[in-house]
């Protein structure tokens, strides 16, 4: 409402919780690859790690690639804990079975 009251489009919210939540879905999927791209390349010692204690350790923040995709990730699986992203996604693909067919073997 407030953005439609500025001159933006008239946005229904529930379209815009269930389109946030099935990007998220696919986000964090696409997010997952820099653990070993970026963040392990980065920095790749198993003993740096065992000492990291949380992602405000100075090892975690001074390296930019480990510091923005470790946080990323961190949040992103905060928010998967606190939004129901797998029962939305499954909803989903229930309403639209034409888009979701299994692949063909």
């Amino acid at each position: 409402a407030e953005y439609y009251k500025h001159g933006g489009p008239l946005v229904d919210p529930d379209e815009l919780r269930l389109q946030m939540r099935l990007t998220m879905v696919t986000s964090f999927l696409g997010n997952l690859q820099y653990i070993e791209s970026e963040i392990l390349k980065d920095m790749p010692s198993k003993a740096e790690w065992n000492s990291v204690k949380s992602h405000w350790d100075p090892l975690v923040m001074g390296k930019w690639n480990v510091r923005c995709r470790t946080v990323a990730i961190m949040q992103m699986l905060a928010y998967y804990l606190k939004a129901p992203l797998h029962d939305t996604f499954m909803e989903w693909v229930a309403e639209h079975p034409d888009l979701c067919k299994e692949p063909a073997k």
